[in-house]
């Protein structure tokens, strides 16, 4: 189980144990093939648009999602 788990949460106690397995049974798989079917539209995509467009749309993409992680409120 903790081989998936950043070493912050390696250390979590039986009572928290759920949401771990959750995200180990049910989050890791999806995200692997949903992964896999992003690459195959982004790789002809990168070879069209061109390698220095692709990546300053990578480093938005990931401002944009840190700024939301930091400033996004929980409903």
């Amino acid at each position: 189980m903790t081989a998936l788990l950043p070493a912050c949460l390696s250390g979590l106690s039986a009572a928290n144990v759920q949401p771990v397995l959750q995200v180990n049974n049910q989050i890791y798989p999806v995200w692997t093939y949903s992964y896999l079917g992003f690459l195959s539209i982004v790789g002809p995509l990168t070879e069209a648009i061109g390698y220095k467009r692709a990546i300053l749309l990578n480093a938005l993409a990931v401002l944009a999602t840190r700024t939301i992680l930091i400033y996004g409120t929980v409903r």
